[in-house]
């Protein structure tokens, strides 16, 4: 694993505590920057990087042991975790369980790049068109 991915998960871990403190004065607005801009910044390098899942167990941790507890200001048992670290549509909060994610998540965005790193490795034309033709059948 990269060194840097290393030490942006460091910084996303501090991070997650500041906004767990945040939580107990403005649980709506710690829940915010947390859905909208942190997860965002994970969700990226998730896509990039292979492996990451192994990094985020850390990260899991403080968010089931501190920043959960203090947003809905009761403690939080690891079922009841795994059910708010699920989407909106499925009775959750929105809150990626980001070793759960990252393989998935990595997986996609190879799979969707592929027709491309084909066309540029290999030196050949890219058609997009005919490269979304091929994803719509």
């Amino acid at each position: 694993m990269s060194r840097l991915g290393a030490e942006k998960i460091e910084v996303w871990i501090n991070s997650v505590h500041a906004l767990s403190k945040a939580a107990n004065l403005q649980p709506q607005a710690s829940f915010v920057a947390f859905t909208r801009s942190l997860q965002a910044e994970w969700t990226f390098l998730q896509r990039v990087i292979a492996g990451t899942e192994v990094l985020f167990t850390p990260r899991r941790s403080v968010i089931v042991s501190t920043f959960l507890p203090n947003l809905c200001g009761f403690s939080i048992a690891e079922n009841e975790a795994s059910l708010f670290c699920r989407p909106s549509n499925y009775g959750g909060l929105g809150i990626s369980d980001p070793v759960q994610t990252a393989p998935s998540l990595f997986n996609i965005s190879k799979e969707a790049t592929n027709t491309l790193s084909h066309a540029i490795i290999n030196g050949s034309n890219f058609d997009l068109a005919s490269s979304n033709n091929k994803k719509e059948k």
